[in-house]
């Protein structure tokens, strides 16, 4: 036994084309085209908003790349300002450095030369 269908879409059609019947007289050719107009339509339809949403996921992608684009120039400049922040350290650390070699440097230099002194007082006073 047949299904009449659908009772709140109404009786399907037995004589073939098995679609909707939505009045008595129910020409079969006539509610095949009009149901071919309405998918047309509807895959229309669908391809328009296909399209539409291809844009803003174009548009989307665009604006992510650009944001990717920027936080990467961001690092960069960020790394540059810290590479130039310890090359200013290192080339501080190092006067430092120099200035306690230096430093050392004169404090033992007297009392090298004190000792030359001394050793040049004694060879003066055997001489004599």
């Amino acid at each position: 036994m047949e299904s009449e269908g659908d009772p709140h879409m109404g009786p399907r059609c037995r004589e073939g084309c098995g679609l909707v019947r939505l009045t008595e007289e129910h020409s079969c050719v006539e509610a095949l085209r009009a149901f071919a107009d309405a998918l047309e339509e509807r895959g229309a339809r669908l391809e328009h908003e296909a399209r539409m949403a291809e844009l803003r996921w174009n548009r989307r992608e665009q604006f992510l790349l650009a944001q990717v684009t920027a936080l990467q120039n961001e690092t960069q400049v960020a790394a540059l300002r810290y590479q130039r922040r310890l090359h200013q350290y290192l080339l501080r650390t190092s006067s430092i450095a120099a200035q306690i070699v230096g430093f050392y440097q004169r404090r033992e230099s007297p009392t090298n030369m004190e000792s030359q002194r001394t050793d040049s007082d004694e060879e003066h006073l055997q001489v004599r």
